[in-house]
C-alpha cells in the first residue's frame, strides 16, 4: 500500500524541512522529497503545514489513564495502548514491578495477547501504539533501595527467572542493582540474549566501583522531569569513553540554568 503524505513540515534529527512530501510504502518510508511527489496509485493525506516527526519510543513506562501494565488485564493494555499514541508515543516496553514471578509471567502474556491484537483487522478502527517488548523493573533491587517497590518479592539476579520470562515475550531490558551478588554473570548472561542491563535502585557507588557510572537524575528531587536534567560520576577513562560515542545532542542553554538554579535552593528542596 502506498501513502503519500503531502505539504507537511518534517522534522527529524538534522532535519528541518519547511514543507514536504512523503512517501510511505508498506508502512516504510520510502522518499521525502521538497518537491511535489507522484499521487498515482497512492492514498494522499494533506498534512496542511502541520508537523511531521518521528513517533516516541518510551522503554520506561508504567501506566497511563488510570490503567497500570501490572493490572495484568487486556483492557488495561488496550486503554494503554490507545492513549499513549495520543501522547505520541508510537512504541513503548510494558514495564512491570516487583512482583511475584507467575505475576511477571502473566504481564508477558499479556504483552504477547496485545500484540496479537494490534496487528489484527478491527472493526472499531481503533489504533494503538506498539509494544515492542518487556522492561523487568525488578525484582533485583538492593533492599535498602527499595522505595514503592515490595521488598516482600526483592531476590538476587535470577537469570533463570528472566530466561523464562524471555521465552514467552521478549524481555528487552531489565534494571537490577549492580552491586548484588552474581550481577557480573548475570549482566554477561542478559548480553547474550541480547537483553538491555540497567543499573537502578541501587547503592552503588564510583568510589568503590572501578566499573560503574551512577547516574541521577533532577525529574523526581527537583521537579524537573520536563527538562531532561541529570549528571553522571564515574572513572576518568569510563567518562572518556563516553564523550567518544555520545550524540551531539546536549541539554539546552534553558534547562542547564533552571538545573543550577536548582541546585542552589537548597531551602525549597
Amino acid at each position: 500500500k502506498k501513502i503519500v503524505i503531502r505539504g507537511a513540515r518534517v522534522v527529524s534529527p538534522g532535519v528541518d524541512l519547511a514543507r514536504a512530501d512523503v512517501r510511505l510504502e508498506d508502512g516504510r518510508i520510502a522518499e521525502v522529497s521538497e518537491r511535489p511527489l507522484a499521487m498515482e496509485g497512492a492514498d494522499v493525506v494533506e498534512a496542511e503545514g502541520r508537523i511531521l516527526a518521528p513517533g516516541f519510543i518510551d522503554i520506561h513506562t508504567h501506566g497511563r489513564s488510570g490503567k497500570d501494565f501490572c493490572d495484568l488485564t487486556d483492557e488495561a493494555f488496550d486503554v494503554m495502548g490507545r492513549d499513549r499514541l495520543k501522547d505520541g508515543v508510537t512504541g513503548f516496553l510494558a514495564t512491570g514491578l516487583t512482583r511475584p514471578e507467575e505475576d511477571l509471567a502473566e504481564l508477558c502474556r499479556c504483552v504477547e495477547r496485545y500484540k496479537r491484537r494490534t496487528v489484527q483487522p478491527s472493526t472499531s478502527n481503533v489504533r494503538r501504539s506498539t509494544c515492542l517488548g518487556v522492561h523487568l523493573e525488578g525484582p533485583f533491587f538492593n533492599p535498602t533501595m527499595a522505595g514503592a517497590q515490595n521488598p516482600a518479592f526483592l531476590k538476587k539476579p535470577d537469570l533463570g527467572m528472566v530466561e523464562r520470562l524471555h521465552a514467552i515475550s521478549p524481555v528487552k531490558k531489565v534494571s537490577f542493582a549492580p552491586e548484588l551478588e552474581g550481577a557480573e554473570d548475570f549482566v554477561r548472561g542478559l548480553r547474550k540474549l541480547g537483553i538491555v542491563a540497567s543499573g537502578d535502585w541501587s547503592v552503588a557507588t564510583a568510589a568503590k566501583n572501578e566499573n560503574i557510572i551512577v547516574m541521577r537524575t533532577f525529574s523526581k528531587s527537583y521537579s524537573l522531569a520536563g527538562l531532561r536534567v541529570g549528571y553522571c560520576v564515574g572513572p576518568k577513562d569510563l567518562i572518556g569513553a563516553l564523550y567518544k560515542i555520545k550524540d551531539s545532542y546536549n541539554v539546552d542553554a534553558i534547562a542547564q540554568t533552571l538545573a543550577l538554579a536548582a541546585v542552589r535552593d537548597q531551602k525549597t528542596l
